[in-house]
Formats: structure tokens, C-alpha cells, sequence
């Protein structure tokens, strides 16, 4: 596998997915370039294997070698062949099968669906009933330009993964800049200003989910302080600042907070009672 070096961005994005030592049982890389897609689809495959207890990849455990030298035999990376139009409906058969089957050394068996947008709906179809009633021990990774490549009923079993803008990108610039603001106002207890820096989302709908995964990850930096530790995703400081006016407890509580206000996006909530509930969750989180 070549060197992949995650952006901070899909570095958030996966650390806010990662609950329990385990990521969802399905998740979509969507945006990006499709060699960008398949990267970072190994990478999270790499995660997956993991033998350390941590959000990403340690790089030098046996399972983590194995992934780097693509010869983990628990990864299946499953492509549309060459001289055809899309996958084959019988290759996805074999794989619905193939997932009942206990993996061969990992914990899980990762099966990686590269450039999903080239499998018809009739094969989407034959999956479906495995990504709805996934086995224990399996895990499923697409790639594809977008989730709307997807049929509806697979979308909603999937938990997508946008990595279409760069570590340098003015919207992940962006991203940060209302974060670190609805941060520093949750911070200094000042309700009006906070409600003044979630507004700012009104104009900004598309950046709503972005934010959020920023957010979570500050919330857990700032819990990582408290706690007297000093590993940061973030810069840090507006961490340092929340963990010195928030209690553990609201910290934690910020954090649930927030995954519960993802949660509501992937149900298609109305976005103008999601900022309303935003402002009072973190406030009411924060105080409580």
C-alpha cells in the first residue's frame, strides 16, 4: 500500500466516527479524486486492523504491516472489471456469502468496494440485506464520487465520508474558524455571543456537518486536557480554554451532545431547528 497521510479534515472526520474501539459497519468514502477515495479506503481498512486501541493506525503493529504491504488476508479490495460496464452481479453474491465467514487472524474482516458508483441497483439491491443485517465480524468500505450514487435504501445503511476538501482548502478554513468561534464563546459562558456564532450556519447550511466533526473534535481535546493529557487533534489552545472553565462531566456531555446532533443530520432533520437545538445543547451541555 503507498504512504497515505490523512488530512486533518478526514482525521476529524474519522475520530469523531470512532466510538468504542470500533468504527460503523459501513461507512462510504465519497469526494476527492478516486485515487484520493482509494487511499484513504485502505487506510481506514488499516484501522480496522489495528491491534492498538486507538482512533488511527499505529503503523507498526503485525496487523498494520501487513495492511501496509496489501497483504492482510482479511482485507478484500473488490474493483469493476476492467473490460466491463460495472461489477459483476455475481461477484457481489459471492461476497454476501464470503461475510459470513470468520476472518482468517483480525478481529474483522474488511471487504472494500472501490468506485461503488459502477455497480447497477439490482446488485446494490443484493447487498442491501448484508448491510442491513451486517454479520459481527464484518465491516464494508465504498468508494464513490458521491453518495448519490448510491440507491436510497443503501445510503441510509451507510455512514458517509466526505473527503473532498484538502488540508489547505479555504472551506475547511472556514470550517475551523466558525468551530474555533462557537468554541471560544462556549468557553467564556457568554450565551448571546454563542448564539450570535451558530448563526453564522444560517448563511452556511452546507457547512453545518463539517462543523460539528470540528467541534466534536475540539470537545474531546478538552476533555483530553482536563484529564491532564496533552495529545491534541486540534491546535489545542481553544482546548486548553475550554478545559479550564468546563467540568469534565459538561465535557463529555458537549461531546454526546454533538454526536447526537450528527445523528439528527443523517435523519434528515430540518436545518433551521438543528441550529436552534445546536445553540442549546452546547449552552445547556456546558451548564448543566
Amino acid at each position: 500500500m503507498d504512504s497515505f497521510s490523512p488530512s486533518t479534515q478526514l482525521r476529524a472526520k474519522l475520530s469523531a466516527l470512532f466510538h468504542g474501539g470500533k468504527l460503523p459497519h459501513a461507512l462510504l468514502i465519497e469526494g476527492g479524486t478516486q485515487q484520493q477515495r482509494a487511499a484513504a479506503a485502505r487506510y481506514v481498512a488499516q484501522m480496522m486492523h489495528c491491534l492498538e486501541p486507538t482512533p488511527f493506525p499505529c503503523g507498526v503493529c503485525r496487523a498494520c504491516k501487513k495492511s501496509e504491504a496489501d497483504s492482510n488476508p482479511d482485507t478484500l479490495i473488490i474493483e469493476k472489471p476492467e473490460d466491463k460496464a460495472a461489477f459483476k452481479k455475481e461477484t457481489v453474491k459471492e461476497i454476501t456469502s464470503d461475510a459470513y465467514v470468520l476472518p482468517n487472524e483480525s478481529e474483522v474482516k474488511v471487504y472494500v468496494f472501490l468506485e461503488f458508483q459502477y455497480m447497477r441497483p439490482e446488485s446494490q439491491n443484493v447487498l442491501l440485506k448484508t448491510l442491513e443485517e451486517p454479520p459481527e465480524r464484518a465491516r464494508f468500505i465504498l468508494t464513490a464520487d458521491s453518495l448519490n450514487s448510491l440507491i436510497p435504501t443503501v445510503q441510509s445503511r451507510v455512514t458517509p465520508v466526505n473527503i473532498g476538501y484538502s488540508q489547505q482548502s479555504p472551506v475547511l478554513e472556514q470550517v475551523r474558524e466558525i468551530a474555533d468561534g462557537i468554541a471560544e464563546c462556549v468557553a467564556s459562558s457568554d450565551e448571546y455571543s454563542l448564539l450570535k456564532s451558530t448563526a453564522v450556519l444560517e448563511k452556511e447550511k452546507q457547512l453545518v456537518q463539517p462543523v460539528l466533526e470540528y467541534l466534536l473534535l475540539i470537545f474531546r481535546d478538552a476533555a483530553v486536557c482536563r484529564a491532564g493529557g496533552t495529545s491534541m487533534t486540534t491546535d489545542g489552545e481553544i482546548a486548553k480554554k475550554l478545559a479550564s472553565s468546563v467540568q469534565q462531566k459538561n465535557l463529555a456531555g458537549l461531546v454526546s451532545g454533538i454526536q447526537e446532533l450528527e445523528a439528527a443530520i443523517q435523519r434528515n432533520a430540518n436545518s433551521t431547528l438543528l441550529l436552534t437545538r445546536l445553540c442549546s445543547t452546547l449552552y445547556g451541555k456546558a451548564h448543566e
